[in-house]
């Protein structure tokens, strides 16, 4: 199956978010391109071609794994993913949090899988993988929490997937059959060091996730042109001409998979993630921005144990030199209904423990919001010609008026 980067229309969403796994794993011409070893080569092509029919079978047959297009749209209701959470999180509906967790789940189980399998207590052999009696039922147990797998249905994927799980010494060895060197490529991404290359990325969890053996190479590093290469084209880009204006300043550009950074002083000015539609079920439901503008200098409120009752508000002369600098802007009003729809607000995930809504409360253009750890940022979730300017004007606020002492 070929998932093109332009694809746009969907059956539904959970084929949009299989779609979304897909097109984020590196084509082999790339990730084997400093790979000089034919096993190597073998094993890695082994390990792509799981996880690629994997979410190719899911795509065709979600109900084999348990997954109901119909029932995850109409727990949506025509909102997007994060929304449609973040709603289930202040309506306490335990019944659609555990749905949308498990549904998730259920989606990356090809990781899950790879990760449980890459375990530090099980012995990977090029070939096989050897599970103790405690580590196949922790496995076990893990599933029945996570996916609500119970063993039998757990064996049955395992076999469409042509594994084989054969009992030893009150263990069990997993091989196989259609995809024999895929534990030899697990073996080899479980022993890269990525502190000693550029990209400072835990090398198994990455890979799994993009299948990118460029890791495996001695010299390996993640180069701006390769973060975009999932991006569909109009995004990518919108990402080329947002690097060349920036090019201008004095900013550190930090490419990870699929993902850069661009920094001033160690603080990120910019981030653009290429990931943007990917599920992250966390407790909040992440929202998925595309590029992201952080001004970090923040503004915000002091206060006692019980909100809504604020304290006085602090750092006022920040707040006060942001709202004076987008009021000089020819586009002011445009430019603040563009920062109050694209906010960064606290999706409640935990990050103050204080009672809902939870977050740091601050005063923008005399609306309240709250923003998650006190910083201040405006992301959206795709770069067009629409929003360019916006997000260039809010760079140079940024670098103009927050840039000192940075």
């Amino acid at each position: 199956m070929i998932f093109s980067k332009n694809e746009t229309v969907f059956p539904f969403i959970i084929h949009r978010a299989i779609w979304n796994a897909g097109r984020l794993l590196f084509p082999l011409d790339i990730s084997l391109s400093k790979i000089d070893d034919k096993a190597v080569k073998a094993a890695c092509v082994d390990l792509y071609n799981l996880i690629l029919n994997g979410y190719e079978d899911v795509y065709y047959h979600p109900a084999v794994y348990g997954l109901d297009p119909i029932d995850t749209e109409g727990y949506l209701s025509g909102r997007t993913w994060s929304k449609a959470i973040i709603l289930a999180i202040n309506k306490e509906d335990k019944a659609a949090l555990e749905f949308f967790k498990r549904t998730e789940s259920r989606l990356y189980f090809f990781r899950f899988l790879c990760s449980k399998i890459s375990s530090e207590n099980n012995v990977l052999m090029d070939q096989s993988v050897c599970f103790s009696k405690d580590g196949y039922k922790k496995l076990l147990s893990l599933l029945k929490k996570h996916h609500n797998y119970d063993k039998e249905k757990f064996t049955q994927l395992m076999e469409r997937l042509s594994f084989v799980i054969t009992p030893d010494n009150d263990g069990c060895v997993i091989t196989n059959t259609k995809y024999p060197n895929l534990f030899q490529a697990l073996k080899l991404l479980k022993g890269v060091d990525l502190n000693q290359k550029a990209n400072k990325t835990k090398a198994l969890s990455e890979a799994c996730h993009y299948l990118d053996f460029r890791v495996l190479a001695p010299d390996y590093k993640c180069t701006f042109e390769e973060t975009l290469y999932s991006l569909d084209d109009a995004n990518k880009e919108e990402i080329i001409r947002l690097d060349a204006f920036l090019a201008g300043f004095n900013l550190k550009r930090e490419c990870k998979l699929n993902r850069v950074e661009w920094k001033s002083k160690d603080k990120t000015v910019v981030r653009y993630d290429g990931r943007k539609e990917h599920l992250d079920i966390n407790k909040a439901g992440n929202a998925n921005n595309l590029v992201t503008v952080c001004i970090d200098k923040t503004w915000s409120f002091h206060w006692p144990n019980i909100r809504p009752n604020f304290g006085p508000e602090k750092n006022t002369e920040n707040r006060e030199a942001f709202e004076s600098a987008v009021n000089t802007l020819p586009n002011a009003d445009g430019m603040k209904t563009f920062c109050i729809k694209h906010f960064k607000r606290c999706r409640e995930c935990g990050c103050l423990y204080a009672p809902p809504p939870r977050g740091h409360p601050k005063v923008m253009f005399n609306k309240i919001f709250y923003s998650c750890g006190g910083g201040t940022s405006f992301g959206v979730e795709y770069l067009t010609r629409d929003n360019f300017d916006f997000i260039i004007d809010l760079i140079k606020i940024r670098l103009g008026h927050f840039s000192e002492g940075r």
